[in-house]
């Protein structure tokens, strides 16, 4: 560096050491430094921001855990909570725990419960989102709070821990599984105090060979198995016992003298924690004491399986007229009758009409007969399509009838449509035959009393249970006189329906059924109103298989268990947790009854009277009448004329050509006449011979000659033809074959001329 650097950086450090340099070097380092100051306030500012928003994002993700609670049952605060004796305790240190806040615990909406012992070793449930409430442990998640009960109108119960305090889930918007499983815990080591009510009808409910209130351990029946494992897996146990006896006329002036009414009254009062029995469920019991519903019975009209009681003639007959025809609908009927059917047999002209041999020619041979003069003469005449309308349409109903299509059908299309026909007829046939079997099998079953209402206006009267009766009686407004009442001579009350404790109501209804129509009404009915099960369980027993219920379902028969209040809660949870789980159904199904009746064991059928078959005589005898009426009419409409016209081509029903016996009679007319051995006899008829004779002459003339084989080839079709007497033949023969014509007059010669001559045998004269 030379002289001149070395100067400037000395004068450089002379300036900065000078004091107006010092100074302005000291402002820009305060500007310096309150430049960082501001920069550090800056972030620190920037962080307490930051710092806000995390508190404000976590304050937020904590609101709903701290939720006052709803308006219509807030929670109360850390200051209203404070009158309230919440000090630490032993029990509820080993409740909650020693490291439990006890004064924020409860304290608005939070799971307070979280970190407590109760919630120490929690189920793997608790992780499930949603919680399942009826998870074991599922209340340690969700929140609660403390609330006042006089200033709540949501749910909330009085707490195990602090008294005089209430806590509430329900404000917080989750259910008290809490409670729940508390009520199921509570059950376990009780033991309850129980009656038992044995059934006397049905098959659903208890029993016991001695009756109600036995204390043996015989007793049976779906609702004692479903009970007794319901205490088994809740584990509790029973105390068998039966209701005071000073409270049986208090129980029979409140209800009645039924021993179930007994039980379910000392229920009400507290001496028993439950009933066992099928009970009927009635709005008088369900008002006294809580039930648990186990299930319903349908109750049916219940009549005799053949009771003609109140049925009308004239409707039954129409009924049994129609019956044939319900195994089709009307249109399946118009279906079959004028579309299926004439289809298939006018197809039947279209594939065949002109075919050699066929049911549907296009010609036939006609022969005249003078009225007057006995001349005869052969007619050729052709046979219009329509004329073979009706003859098609009547082999074809025909064939329905008779299961089959027997015409001779020749041309491949015409087969082809047989197969058409012939199916259509087997399927219709057996789907028809067996719906029929079944319509018929049922209405030979079924009562004319099908319903409440016709039973009612047949005058019925009725038997049911007082239970029962009250239920018909308020639904349909039956006249409580036409139901049987309860017999006063067994401890009734007279009133309508069987109630009386020893009277066994349930099958007393059955026994007191009568076909009678002149009964005593205080007694005996024409039909009952019973329950399903009660009648199903007589049929098990090949009881009163007489007897079946008609129509629909009239009411259902709501049945279950009494249960005392102060036990309610906990075990109605328990048994509705186990109902639906099917133990109650295992049992039912296990125990359901099958009938052994005849009718019901799998016969080939019911016998069917002469009235059931109604509609197939109509038919039949209609048919019938209408073959006579066409016969014994028929002369009336044939025209008048001098010529009486006979076919010689004959065919039966189904259009099969059959022999024609005209010649045969007139030829053994003849034969007859010439075998006449007195001659004053012959000359008595020689004016008829020789009418006879004329007659066979003008025959001939028709020129129906024929070879042998012609003659053979035709009888073997079946058809006569032409006719050929054994004189003519062997005329021909001797005349060496000639053939004759069809005029009148070659004919007669030659036959004048073989007789003349020796040649063939004399024609009668």
């Amino acid at each position: 560096m030379g002289k001149s650097g070395t100067v400037l950086v000395l004068l450089t450090l002379f300036l900065l050491n000078t004091p107006c340099v010092a100074s302005r070097r000291d402002r820009t380092k305060g500007q310096r430094r309150k430049q960082a100051h501001r920069l550090l306030a800056d972030e620190e500012e920037q962080s307490e921001t930051i710092f806000e928003l995390e508190l404000s994002t976590s304050a937020e993700r904590f609101e709903s855990d701290r939720f006052p609670g709803d308006e219509s049952c807030p929670c109360l605060s850390y200051e209203e909570l404070a009158p309230y004796e919440r000090r630490q305790s032993k029990r509820s240190s080993d409740i909650l725990g020693v490291a439990t806040n006890f004064e924020t615990y409860g304290v608005n909406c939070a799971p307070h419960d979280l970190k407590t012992p109760l919630c120490s070793s929690l189920d793997s449930c608790t992780n499930v989102e949603p919680l399942p409430p009826d998870c074991d442990k599922s209340f340690c998640q969700r929140s609660f709070c403390f609330v006042d009960p006089l200033n709540c109108s949501l749910y909330h119960k009085p707490s195990s821990i602090f008294p005089n305090i209430h806590y509430s889930y329900a404000t917080c918007g989750f259910m008290d599984s809490f409670t729940y499983s508390e009520r199921i815990k509570s059950l376990s080591g009780r033991v309850l105090k129980v009656a038992l009510n044995a059934n006397t009808g049905g098959w659903m409910g208890a029993y016991n060979q001695e009756g109600s209130f036995a204390t043996n351990p015989y007793w049976t029946g779906p609702v004692v198995d479903f009970m007794v494992d319901a205490a088994q897996r809740g584990g509790f146990a029973f105390n068998v016992t039966q209701p005071p006896k000073w409270i049986e006329a208090e129980a029979a002036k409140f209800f009645g003298n039924s021993s179930f009414d007994l039980c379910v009254y000392a229920t009400s009062l507290g001496f028993l924690d439950l009933c066992i029995g099928a009970y009927t469920i009635t709005d008088k019991r369900a008002s006294v004491t809580p039930f648990i519903e186990l299930g319903s019975d349908p109750v049916y009209l219940v009549t005799f399986v053949d009771d003609k009681t109140g049925a009308n003639y004239m409707e039954t007959f129409f009924n049994s007229l129609l019956t044939i025809f319900q195994p089709f609908t009307p249109g399946s009927w118009i279906m079959i009758a004028f579309i299926c059917l004439p289809v298939l047999g006018l197809l039947m002209i279209f594939h065949e009409y002109g075919t050699p041999g066929s049911a549907f020619p296009d010609t036939h041979e006609v022969m005249k007969t003078h009225v007057t003069t006995g001349e005869k003469s052969l007619e050729h005449r052709s046979i219009p399509r329509r004329q073979h309308i009706p003859k098609a349409l009547y082999m074809s109903y025909l064939s329905f009838f008779n299961g089959s299509y027997d015409p001779v059908v020749i041309t491949v299309g015409g087969k082809i449509n047989l197969l058409a026909i012939l199916s259509f007829v087997l399927l219709v046939l057996a789907v028809y035959t067996a719906n029929l079997a079944a319509i018929l099998t049922q209405d030979a079953s079924k009562s004319p009393i099908d319903s409440l209402d016709k039973a009612i206006r047949a005058n019925y009267q009725f038997c049911a249970s007082r239970k029962v009766a009250t239920r018909i009686i308020d639904l349909f407004g039956v006249d409580p006189g036409r139901i049987v009442p309860d017999p006063e001579y067994l401890g009734g009350d007279g009133k309508p329906g069987f109630n009386c404790r020893d009277c066994e109501a349930r099958e007393r209804i059955f026994d007191y059924m009568t076909k009678s129509q002149d009964f005593d009404r205080s007694m005996y009915c024409n039909a009952a109103l019973a329950s399903l099960e009660d009648l199903q369980v007589l049929h098990r027993y090949q009881s009163h298989c007489d007897k079946a219920k008609v129509g629909d379902v009239l009411a259902y028969r709501d049945f279950g268990i009494p249960i005392a209040s102060s036990v309610s809660d906990e075990l109605m949870s328990w048994l509705y947790q186990m109902k639906y789980e099917g133990v109650l159904d295992r049992h039912i199904f296990a125990a359901t009854p099958q009938s052994q009746c005849p009718e019901r064991e799998g016969e080939e059928g019911i016998a069917l009277n002469v009235e059931q078959l109604t509609g197939i005589w109509t038919v039949v005898f209609g048919f019938a009448f209408a073959g006579l009426m066409a016969t014994m009419l028929g002369p009336m409409f044939k025209k008048k004329d001098k010529w009486a016209e006979k076919k010689l081509n004959r065919y039966d029903q189904w259009c099969n050509p059959v022999e024609n016996p005209i010649f045969k009679e007139e030829e053994e007319e003849m034969t007859n006449s010439r075998r006449w051995g007195d001659d004053e006899l012959r000359e008595r008829n020689t004016t008829k011979r020789r009418e006879m004779e004329r007659s066979r002459i003008t025959h001939l003339s028709a020129g129906f000659w024929t070879s042998e084989s012609e003659e053979s080839s035709s009888s073997e079709r079946g058809v006569v033809k032409h006719f050929v007497s054994p004189t003519m033949k062997r005329s021909n023969s001797n005349d060496g074959g000639n053939r004759h014509t069809n005029s009148r007059g070659s004919v007669y010669k030659s036959c004048r001329s073989s007789s003349e001559n020796g040649e063939g045998e004399d024609l009668p004269r």
